[in-house]
Parts: structure tokens; sequence; C-alpha cells
């Protein structure tokens, strides 16, 4: 391992890769995000700590953007990333339907279908900012970032006017990092898309309303930003104030905070990267592997489905078979997570193990159909505890495996020279005896943590009525409990905290 000190920064940038990925950006875009965000604080004469704020909840502007993915899915054929994408820069509910018609892609018929999904539930929006506030302070939490940097994720959806969500503050009232962030990120998409002076007269339109005036003020008095030799390295540098350091257990956080955004983006994958990680850190333990090889097993255990965030939920969640052109940009997700976590240095050894994770003994995996020797105890360690959690787990083709059933199919994956026999052997003995069953925590009820399963997945109340053999008005009440005892505010919520809690049992 790297013995350097290790910058947050650089963590943070990588992941902020990841969050270009679901929202359909070029790579950089968020980086670029935060060299600008930087330069109108500047500009504004803030100090060295709500510049910092600015920094750091820029380049994690879109952290809690795949607490909603599953819904936005649904009204957009699968789509969540063209969605998303067409709507981010909308001022309006008219604007939003002029932008899904003319960017959401696909045919005129899939246009007409989203739109009008779109239209007949109303509060979308409104549960759309919920989820990604929720998502956002949840995943933040255990990093240690400073509170304003919480503060401005939950308040970068805020107006002046006072119609922006999730509570319509207005004016002032709104953090100034948030409403320098939402300029910001607003000129850094428009400029992609409708160039320099019309994203000047764009942003001028949109001042007083959707954005500070100030704050736009600042960015059309601004100069000329210089050309770039490297936006990564503009944008370490640009870190106010001396560099925030990670210690182990930060670089940790990390990692397992975009392990679960990852995760909560699809009800098929709540609580994967959790199950594969706890297993493959125990498995890593049994198998006599040092300790930082142990640490990038952990690592790249989290973050193995980082890639899976380019392709649409509607491919990976499709219940028949794929064709081949979308097979193969599924197959390309061990390449894309390992080329954006290997730009963080500190996390190069997980990286490795990330492009590894899908291939097998015999030549058969991919993305580089590496075999036997080519692949080291990291790789198979960590190929053995995703193949077991996702054993465990309900997929959209088929439901989950009980114990038996995914014990013989991993033994059988071993025997047939396909996975490693002797990690496949430890990981059974460990997972050979169900865990001792504990009180529920948050004073949840084992009634509650039935409803809390349901909801979590995405069930609406009606649904959860119907298979508890329970009234809508009963569900409705536990529901409510829920949310009270977790402290969240919606679907998004209520999954991160049930991952964080264990109450999944996503893995076996």
């Amino acid at each position: 391992m790297d013995a350097r000190p290790v910058r947050l920064a650089e963590l943070v940038g990588a992941m902020s890769l990841a969050t270009d990925l679901a929202n359909g950006f070029a790579l950089e875009k968020t980086l670029r995000t935060t060299l600008l965000a930087v330069r109108l604080a500047e500009a504004l004469g803030l100090d060295a700590a709500t510049t910092r704020d600015v920094y750091y909840a820029a380049a994690l502007r879109f952290i809690g953007c795949t607490g909603f993915a599953a819904e936005e899915a649904a009204l957009a054929d699968g789509d969540d990333i063209g969605f998303r994408h067409a709507l981010l820069p909308a001022d309006g509910t008219g604007d939003a339907v002029g932008r899904l018609w003319r960017d959401l892609g696909g045919s005129r018929g899939h246009r007409a279908r989203t739109i009008g999904r779109a239209i007949a539930a109303p509060s979308t929006r409104a549960r759309h900012r919920r989820a990604a506030c929720d998502a956002a302070l949840l995943l933040i939490a255990p990093i240690g970032l400073p509170d304003g940097v919480a503060r401005a994720l939950t308040e970068v959806f805020e107006r002046p006017d006072g119609r922006g969500l999730p509570v319509g503050l207005r004016g002032d009232a709104i953090a100034l990092p948030a409403r320098v962030v939402a300029a910001a990120d607003l000129a850094e998409q428009l400029r992609g898309v409708l160039g320099a002076d019309d994203t000047r007269r764009e942003l001028r339109r949109r001042a007083g309303r959707q954005l500070d005036a100030a704050v736009v003020q600042a960015y059309l008095a601004l100069p000329p930003a210089p050309p770039l030799d490297s936006t990564w390295d503009a944008f370490l540098a640009a870190e106010p104030g001396p560099p925030l350091v990670a210690p182990p257990e930060r670089i940790d956080a990390v990692c397992r905070a975009f392990g679960r955004f990852v995760d909560v983006r699809s009800p098929f994958t709540l609580g994967h990267a959790d199950a594969v990680a706890g297993l493959a850190a125990r498995l890593a333990t049994a198998l006599g592997v040092e300790a930082a090889a142990a640490t990038a097993i952990t690592r790249a255990a989290w973050l193995h489905d980082l890639g899976t965030l380019a392709v649409p939920l509607g491919t990976w969640d499709r219940p028949g078979p794929l064709p081949p052109i979308e097979r193969g940009r599924c197959d390309e997700h061990a390449a894309v997570g390992e080329r954006i976590v290997a730009v963080a240095p500190a996390l190069g050894p997980a990286a490795r193990l990330i492009g590894r994770h899908h291939e097998r003994l015999d030549g058969g995996g991919y993305h580089r159909g590496l075999r036997g020797d080519a692949l080291d105890d990291g790789a198979r360690i960590v190929a053995v505890a995703d193949v077991w959690a996702a054993l465990g787990a309900a997929r959209a083709h088929r439901p989950a495996h009980d114990r038996a059933a995914a014990a013989t199919l991993l033994a059988e994956e071993a025997r047939a020279g396909r996975l490693d026999a002797r990690a496949v052997e430890a990981a059974l003995e460990l997972v050979g005896a169900p865990a001792p069953t504990t009180p529920w925590p948050a004073r949840l009820s084992d009634r509650e943590v039935e409803v809390l399963r349901l909801v979590a997945i995405g069930r609406t109340n009606p649904e959860i009525a119907r298979l508890l053999a329970i009234s809508a008005k009963t569900v409705q009440h536990h529901v409510s409990h829920v949310f009270d005892k977790l402290g969240v505010a919606s679907r998004a919520g209520v999954a991160l905290r049930a991952i964080e809690l264990g109450l999944l049992q996503q893995a076996l």
C-alpha cells in the first residue's frame, strides 16, 4: 500500500467520476463544476472554511442521485440515466416537458410515454428531491466532512424564489455554498449544450428565480478560465486551505459510501456491496492474506460494481436475456470501475481487483479472459464473495436461492474449475450457520421490519397491504413509524438505513 498521506480530495474526486456516469455526463464534468464553484466562491470573497464547503459540496453534488433511480426507471422505460440527464437543467414543469421531448432520446413513443407518466405523477419532483437529500446525508455522514457540506447538499435544490425543494427556503435562508454550487453546476451543464454566450444569457434569465442573483453576477464577471493541461491536477490544486487527509478508516468510509451509492439504485442490489465486503474480509482472514492485501480486497468488494452506473437500470433489471450489444455494455462494467477507482493512487490495489472480479480460473470470465495463475488470491476471494452474495438475492430473472441451493451452486462452480476451490470451501464454512437472532435496532417491531423491507424494495402501500394481509391504514401507520424511527423521509432513506443496520438479509 502507498505509505504517503492520502488526500481526501483524491478519493472524493475519483468517486465524483462515478456520479458523472450515473447522470450521463462526460467524465470530469463534476470536477469542472468544482473548479468553477471555487472560482465563484473566491470572486464572492468567501472565507477559506466556506470555500472548502463549496469545494466538497460541488464534488459530491450528485451523491444522492441514485436514491430515486428505480422510480425514474419506471417512468422512463428503464432509462433512469437519460431521464435524469434530460431533467437536471430544467426550470419548471414546462421546461421539463420540453427537455424530455427533445433530450431524452429513444423513439417518439418512448418520450411520449415518459412525459405522460411524469405528468400523471405530480409528486415525482418532490419525492426525487426528498430521496436525493436523504441519500446524500446518509452516504456522506461516515466520511466526516464539515457540517456545511451536508447542509449545502440538502439545500442545493432550493431556489431563491421559494419554489425549490425539499422545504421551499427562500433567498438568503438558503446556505450560500448551496447557492454557489447550484449556479456552478447549472452553468457547467448548460455550457456543454448551449455554448458560452447562450449559457450566460440563460443564467441571466434565471437569476433571482432559480439562481442567486449575486452568484450569477459573479459568474458573468469572471474572466475566461485558462486552458487546463489536466482537470484532475487542477481539481486537487483547487482545494482550499491545507488539504484534508484521510486516515485508513476514512478511506474505508468513502469506499463503503460509494458501494451503497451503487446499490441503492436498484431494489435487486440493496445491501449487495456490504454483503460482498463482509464475506470477502472474513475470507481474507481465514485464508491468511496479509494485512495490506486484505485491505485492498475489502475496498474492492465495496466498489466492485461502480462501473454498473454507466448502464441504464432497465438493462440490469430486465427479466429476460439481453441482446448482444447490451450484454457487452454490461460486461464492460468491471473495466469501467477499474479505470475510475484507479484515478485515486491509494485505491490502486483495489482498482486492480475490481477489474478482475468477473474473471474465472478457466478463462471463461470477463473482461480480459484471464485464467489460472493470472488471478491472485484477492481476485479469487472477491469473485467468490460476489457470487455468494448474488445467489442469496433475488434478481429480475429469478428468485433468491436458499442457503442450501446457493451452497450447492457455489460448490459446483469450484468443481467446474471456474472459482477457486480453497476460497469456496472457506466461504461455505464461514456461512454454514445462520446468524444468531438479536433484537431489532431502532426499537423496530417484527411487523415494522417486514414493512421496512418491502418499502426498501419499492413496494407501494397497497401492495404491502396485500402481501401482509393487513389494511392499507395499518400499513400507513407502520410506514410512518418506520420513517420516524429511522429518521428518514424517502424510500432511499429507508433502504440506506436498513443496509446500515443490517436489516435486509442480503447475504445468506
